[in-house]
């Protein structure tokens, strides 16, 4: 502060710190002027959350006689209010800081042993409520001692936001899971299991955010234990994740071996879950290799073992296995387009906008959709597979299921000769691939790019990018048939290897 005749004026800037250590020492003073109980009780209901109730806070309290009178106490001096939205007696601190001065001025010690009582209190309350709350008590339980509870109902969480396509949510939660499970200091036992367990689950995720690039790395670092050290089923579903993330790298012949030692691995154990998703994605790869009737085989395994454990298997979770029927007939569908099938896409794609409607899956009904798209493309009306994608992009929740309509649109504008509208889409689309590490819809979209360049009259530099993507296409499938990029080259000249990037 500068004084300038009878004013103060700011001579620089004013750092966070200059108010908040202030006001904190302020907050600080005002709360040991309380006395003993209702200071001890400020602190525990700090640590419930800004929102609390007296119920729970009388079940943790190391007092409980001197609740109600303490709370009476800190009204009338304005420190808390009453909060009755939700119908129920509840307290709020009416600030902010508040709340979090009276919670750090607790040893750490006793915070973590609040904690953890006040996660048992809550969850022997309302047992039969448990994923109302399981954020909550996963918050707790984190804080607490019962890292595995906490754990658990961090997972159930993230089950819960990807249910909702709530993605990063759901992200958070299970990346919050995997460092408690790293965290030697807290767990004494062995921790392969549960971590190999965890990764499996939040392969989904990425899966689903489309971020292959970071979900291999985190396969990777665990592929001794998952292969050497962890039940049997849990090395098939682990062979399987990494073979489908090799997939979308587009590494298919890695892809392809992982996904056979997975199947064979299944079958060997008699479990059908591991059957079902290597089947799965053998539908995938199968395809992209050309191998098309080799995955219409698959597709009709997958969908026998898949029945068996859905209706059987007490391992089935829905939040995350509905996911099984949407890759195996959005995967047929891919399969049937190279055939040229028009009907069997339409077919396929009705099954998914049922199953989507029946389950509650926008995600289905956006591969719906997307598949009644592939159906007009390969009936040659171009407008209608438009129309039917942006369908689909309406439906549609995470990125990497908009990707894939956009593919189909950006495709059908440029058969119509619509370039601009196709080359806003491709660039959409090459900008996600770019952060996330799917080669496998990226490299099909900078190919098609290519085309582009051509419509729009850079023909020397569009000749020269189309022939390294055939070479490219030759050299990384010399082991198979490139059928993926031969079958829409030689369909026309205004044409790319598009199937590729389902």
């Amino acid at each position: 502060m500068t004084k300038r005749g009878k004013t103060w004026e700011l001579s620089g800037p004013i750092g966070e710190t200059a108010f908040s250590s202030s006001i904190t020492a302020l907050i600080a003073a005002r709360l040991d002027r309380l006395g003993g109980a209702a200071k001890r009780i400020v602190q525990e209901g700090s640590v419930i959350g800004r929102r609390f109730s007296p119920a729970i806070l009388r079940r943790i309290a190391s007092d409980p006689a001197s609740v109600d009178h303490s709370l009476a106490t800190l009204e009338s001096l304005g420190l808390i209010m009453r909060s009755d939205d939700s119908g129920r007696d509840h307290f709020l601190f009416k600030h902010a800081m508040v709340r979090e001065v009276a919670c750090n001025s607790l040893l750490k010690r006793d915070r973590r042993n609040l904690h953890e009582k006040i996660a048992r209190a809550l969850e022997s309350q309302s047992p039969d409520r448990i994923d109302a709350f399981c954020e909550t008590l996963a918050y707790h339980f984190s804080n607490g001692h019962s890292i595995h509870k906490a754990v658990d109902y961090l997972k159930q969480s993230g089950r819960k936001g990807l249910k909702k396509s709530a993605v990063i949510e759901s992200h958070n939660y299970y990346e919050k899971a995997y460092r408690l499970l790293l965290d030697g200091d807290r767990i004494a036992a062995d921790s392969s299991h549960g971590i190999v367990e965890l990764v499996l689950e939040w392969f989904f995720v990425f899966d689903m955010r489309g971020r292959y690039k970071d979900a291999l790395i985190l396969l990777k670092r665990h592929e001794s234990a998952a292969k050497n050290h962890v039940a049997l089923h849990l090395k098939g579903m682990y062979l399987t994740s990494l073979g489908w993330a090799y997939q979308r790298r587009e590494n298919l012949c890695a892809s392809r071996n992982c996904l056979l030692e997975a199947l064979a691995n299944g079958e060997r154990i008699h479990n059908h879950k591991v059957v079902a998703y290597a089947c799965v994605c053998l539908i995938w790869t199968c395809t992209a290799q050309g191998r098309l009737d080799e995955a219409l085989a698959f597709t009709a395994k997958a969908e026998e073992a898949s029945r068996f454990f859905e209706s059987e298997d007490p391992s089935w979770s829905f939040e995350i296995d509905q996911d099984l029927v949407r890759f195996v007939l959005t995967g047929t569908a891919i399969a049937q387009w190279f055939k040229g099938d028009c009907r069997q896409c339409r077919h396929l794609g009705d099954r998914l906008l049922a199953y989507g409607e029946k389950a509650g899956d926008l995600n289905s009904i956006s591969e719906g959709y997307l598949c009644h798209g592939m159906g007009c493309f390969a009936a040659g009306d171009y407008q209608g597979a438009i129309e039917k994608c942006i369908l689909a992009l309406d439906s549609s929740a995470p990125t990497i299921c908009a990707v894939n309509a956009l593919f189909i649109k950006a495709y059908a504008h440029l058969s119509l000769g619509e370039v601009t509208q196709a080359e806003t889409n491709l660039l959409e689309i090459l900008s996600f691939c770019k952060t996330s590490g799917c080669e496998y819809i990226g490299t099909s979209a900078d190919a098609l790019s290519s085309v582009v360049a051509v419509a729009k009259g850079n023909v020397a530099a569009g000749v020269k990018a189309l022939n390294r993507h055939a070479r490219r296409a030759l050299v990384t499938e010399s082991s198979t048939t490139p059928r993926p990029f031969t079958t829409c080259w030689g369909a026309s000249s205004s044409k790319l290897p598009c199937a590729r990037a389902i």
